[in-house]
């Protein structure tokens, strides 16, 4: 089976036999092919860019198996923002493109896979087009490669124009094309004024065709190159340098680059020198005067003759040396360190008759101290006992200085060709805490040269030291002295100017044979510009992590919403009123559109078609939308968006805030309603009153019996209009509510002319609360104003009954009229008071009302929750 999954098969039933083992075998050695291509394959069809193919190596890629992926849409892969534009691959290579791109696309789990995509068009025999074919390499190590060596490049670039040395390099066949500040800083001479064969005019004219005659044969053998030779200073004089250079190979081992250094060992061959006369002055003096000192020590009776500088040395008074000492006398003047090793040397030689050598430590007539090379060679007679044992010692301290010095100075050179930015160097001899620094070590630390030049101790150089940065460098130094090794400090030192400046400064502690330090050389490097950075950008990102913290309590404190979405209106910013709003937590809400979280889709649908009207528009657009319903019903809200744009300029999302209109607009609402209402009542009211006056006139026998009753009348539909009130104009009702019983007989009873037997009332006792009592009021003066104009109560043979009981949780009421004016069927529009009785029994009391249009008379019957009753 192919590893290669598709969206479809073949069919091959109408294919000769042999044609079909042949396209089998094919379609085997295709999908051999597929199944073991390192790269993702997938296929997307010509319609709708839909997957309709999807092999091994691209659920390896990108974490979705070959089930998930068939029939995702084209965009299965494509992340938020896509780097390629907004034709993308699949509609360039539709086209007829042959698309070659490095890109990113995104794996299941949201990261991010760098891909080199191949994408072009398949056709079929008849040049239909099939889809796009898009083969998918994973480049990430290939990309993190890059980024690497050019980490390394810019690290290796940083270090040649830091470190103190001179650095160049040529092309394969020796010509010079670069030369790093420090050959130019050393010569003087201006940038490119060295380069091609110019650089040789730079040598001592005496070294200058031996240098060119190495070089040369580098050159023709790919043999490293090393040679000293003096090179002409900015000062003018000439300085001894090493020259070092080593070929690049490539995988063939051709050459394809050269590197050199040149290192300043001027004050090194200086010091050699120094050396070499030193020792020519030593051989000299040897030769001519036999040894500086001499002894003679007579082993069997301990008997010491020594001359005059022998004496001196080793702290005896001449004249008492004359008569001869016991070895003893010149124990005392050796350095106390050294006496067993001294003691043991001599042993070795009576015992074994062999040489004697050592070098030590004595203490002279004068108090200083010196050291001194001993030679000699004990005698011993035929049975083997030794008898004399003479010998010459010589001052070498001048020799011991100058090696001293020679070492000290290549320790320098050594750290110095390792280290970059070097302020200076140091060597510290811990037993005597004496620092030896050189002029470059002594001015960082804000010290005179010429003061450093006898040493200095560590409080010295502590003071310079910033006093918050003591403890540490105190433990730093404590710790390497202990265990010896390695040492590395950061701190700041005062400058002459009293400012501080960032230095590293880079050691090795050596111990001697009993675990004590014994040297400590290092090098200071230069860090202040590096400090200055890490600390400018700890600061802007404390500054950045503030005004996004201020900008978000800015952002919750809004009582608005406020939201930033992309361009695919996924939702990536938002404040706390849009949680509310969604009712759902942050990490269900990004990332996800308004179509995906509003649960009225056609609501989610407008939305987002808004918003991407705006984008695409790129302009700034002030509209009400409907978000989100309560229980009156859908929520206004008035929304001010904009596009989005990154600093390319490209749209590339929506930002924006809405307010809550609803309360107001519903304000507006009941306002208009009221004023309705209010006009409704009016006309009622007279209707009401003129049929009241007629009433009364055919039933009263005067004028006076007539004003009377009509005064009755008046007052008791005045009393009705108070149970009412509340309800039309919002007021808070000033009772705890009535009976039913009580508030039909109010409401009815204005509408009934004196004596009349036409109203007919049913029903236990239900108490009503002030809220329910008014709704309930509202409703029934409508009906009784309509039946008083139109229906039973406007004839004098007509008949209302109202009944109501309890069923059920609910309370019923039948509403029936009779005997008035025929019912001619329900009305051709339904008027503002059949409005106000829905919106009184339904959306405030959450019951039903219906009618029933009989020609004998109107039927209404209500039906009402029990529990609203009581409100």
């Amino acid at each position: 089976m192919s590893d290669l999954a598709c969206a479809g098969g073949s069919n091959s039933g109408d294919i000769p036999s042999g044609r079909a083992e042949a396209l089998a075998e094919e379609n085997a050695r295709y999908a051999a092919i597929i199944s073991s291509s390192p790269d993702a394959i997938v296929v997307f069809a010509a319609e709708d860019g839909r997957i309709t193919a999807w092999n091994a190596a691209a659920t390896r890629m990108f974490g979705y198996s070959a089930q998930e992926a068939i029939g995702g849409p084209v965009t299965l892969l494509l992340p938020a923002r896509c780097p390629e534009g907004p034709a993308g691959v699949f509609d360039r290579a539709l086209s007829g493109e042959v698309v070659q791109v490095e890109t990113v696309r995104r794996h299941k789990d949201g990261t991010l896979v760098d891909v080199a995509i191949t994408a072009n068009r398949m056709t079929a025999a008849d040049g239909r087009v099939l889809g796009v074919a898009a083969f998918m390499r994973d480049i990430s190590d290939r990309k993190a490669a890059r980024a690497q060596l050019q980490a390394s490049e810019a690290k290796f670039q940083a270090i040649v124009e830091s470190i103190d040395q001179m650095i160049w390099s040529t092309r394969p066949d020796g010509y010079h094309d670069y030369f790093n500040h420090r050959w130019y800083e050393f010569t003087g001479v201006p940038p490119g004024a060295t380069e091609g064969e110019a650089w040789s005019g730079m040598f001592h004219p005496d070294d200058r065709e031996r240098a060119w005659s190495v070089w040369r044969q580098s050159l023709a053998t790919g043999e490293p190159y090393h040679i000293e030779y003096r090179l002409r200073h900015w000062s003018g004089r000439y300085r001894w340098v090493i020259g070092r250079a080593q070929p690049v190979r490539d995988a063939a081992g051709r050459i394809v680059r050269w590197y050199g250094t040149c290192t300043d060992v001027h004050d090194l061959k200086t010091t050699q020198e120094a050396l070499r006369a030193s020792e020519e002055r030593f051989r000299f003096a040897l030769d001519a005067a036999g040894g500086i000192g001499t002894w003679n020590w007579d082993v069997r009776t301990d008997g010491v003759t020594v001359d005059a500088t022998f004496a001196s040395l080793f702290g005896v008074e001449p004249a008492r040396a004359a008569e001869g000492l016991p070895i003893t006398a010149y124990v005392s003047a050796i350095h106390p360190d050294d006496r067993a090793m001294v003691a043991t040397k001599i042993a070795r030689a009576v015992d074994d008759a062999t040489d004697y050598l050592a070098e030590y430590r004595v203490t002279g007539l004068d108090g200083k101290t010196r050291w001194v090379l001993a030679r000699g060679h004990c005698a011993h007679d035929d049975r083997g006992i030794p008898t004399s044992f003479p010998g010459v010692v010589i001052d070498i301290t001048d020799r011991k200085a100058t090696e001293e010095a020679l070492r000290i100075a290549v320790e320098r050179i050594d750290l110095a060709l390792t280290s970059g930015a070097i302020l200076g160097t140091w060597v510290w001899d811990i037993p005597v805490d004496r620092f030896t620094v050189d002029e470059r070590f002594a001015r960082t630390f804000a010290l005179s040269p010429q003061y450093s030049q006898n040493g200095l101790s560590l409080d010295v150089l502590m003071a310079s030291i910033h006093p918050e940065d003591w403890p540490h460098v105190r433990q730093a130094v404590a710790s390497v002295m202990e265990a010896g090794g390695a040492y590395s400090a950061e701190y700041r030192v005062r400058q002459f100017d009293g400012t501080y400046r960032w230095v590293e400064a880079n050691g090795h502690c050596s111990l001697d044979a009993t675990g004590k330090p014994l040297r400590f050389p290092g090098v200071l490097i230069d860090i202040h510009k590096r400090k200055t950075v890490e600390e400018d950008l700890r600061r802007k990102e404390a500054e950045a992590i503030e005004a996004t913290r201020i900008l978000r309590t800015v952002i919750e404190a809004v009582p608005a919403l406020i939201y930033v979405k992309d361009v695919d209106g996924r939702i990536r910013i938002a404040n706390g009123p849009v949680m509310e709003l969604i009712g759902k937590p942050w990490s269900e809400v990004e990332g996800h559109t308004d179509l995906e979280l509003l649960d009225d889709k056609e609501q989610g649908r407008r939305i987002m078609e808004t918003d991407r009207r705006i984008m695409d528009g790129g302009a700034t657009e002030e509209l009400e939308e409907i978000v989100g319903h309560d229980e009156r019903g859908p929520r206004i809200w008035l929304s001010h968006k904009s596009a989005f744009r990154n600093e390319a300029g490209q749209v590339v999302g929506l930002v924006g805030t809405s307010i809550d209109l609803t309360s107001r607009k519903r304000a507006e609402e009941d306002r208009q309603l009221l004023v309705r209402e209010l006009n409704h009542r009016v006309k009622n009211l007279f209707a009401v009153a003129v049929g009241m006056v007629a009433m009364t006139a055919r039933t009263s026998a005067g004028v006076r019996d007539m004003a009377d009753a009509l005064t009755g009348r008046l007052l008791a539909l005045a009393r009705a209009h108070d149970l009412i009130r509340p309800a039309v104009t919002g007021e808070t009702a000033t009772t705890d509510g009535t009976t039913l019983l009580e508030l039909m007989q109010a409401v009815i009873a204005p509408h009934l002319a004196e004596g009349a037997k036409s109203l007919h009332l049913d029903g236990p006792q239900v108490h009503a609360g002030p809220a329910a009592a008014t709704s309930l009021a509202l409703t029934l003066h409508e009906l009784a104003t309509n039946a008083a104009k139109y229906g039973a109560l406007s004839s004098a043979q007509g008949t209302l009954t109202v009944s109501w009981q309890t069923e059920g949780g609910a309370l019923i009421v039948l509403w029936q009229e009779s005997g008035g004016p025929a019912v001619q069927g329900p009305p051709l529009r339904r008027g503002f008071g059949s409005q106000l009785m829905h919106m009184s029994i339904a959306s405030q009391l959450g019951g039903r009302i219906s009618h029933e249009w009989c020609s004998a008379g109107l039927r209404v019957a209500l039906l009402i929750p029990i529990e609203r009753l009581s409100h």
